[in-house]
């Protein structure tokens, strides 16, 4: 799992964060947060992609790499674009 999503409140509003209305740190911490949580959930989902096994679904996780096998090219599960 490589790719980066950036989220935070100067996505949707941009000219506070320019003005500095957020609070200092705010901005870090919120980042910092979703770097964690993005690592926590990568290897929980690599976990689930090496010991998978289609006759036994053990969680939303595996029914999810069911879809990424079973879709149709194009489709946003479809192969490495459903890894995303």
């Amino acid at each position: 799992m490589q790719q980066q999503t950036i989220t935070s409140p100067g996505l949707f509003w941009p000219w506070p964060a320019k003005k500095n209305l957020i609070r200092r740190g705010a901005w870090e911490k919120g980042n910092q947060m979703r770097t964690k949580m993005r690592a926590l959930v990568d290897k929980e989902l690599e976990e689930h992609f090496e010991t998978y096994d289609p006759e036994q679904t053990r969680d939303f996780i595996d029914r999810y790499i069911h879809e990424i096998g079973s879709s149709h090219v194009g489709s946003s599960f479809h192969g490495t674009e459903g890894r995303k």
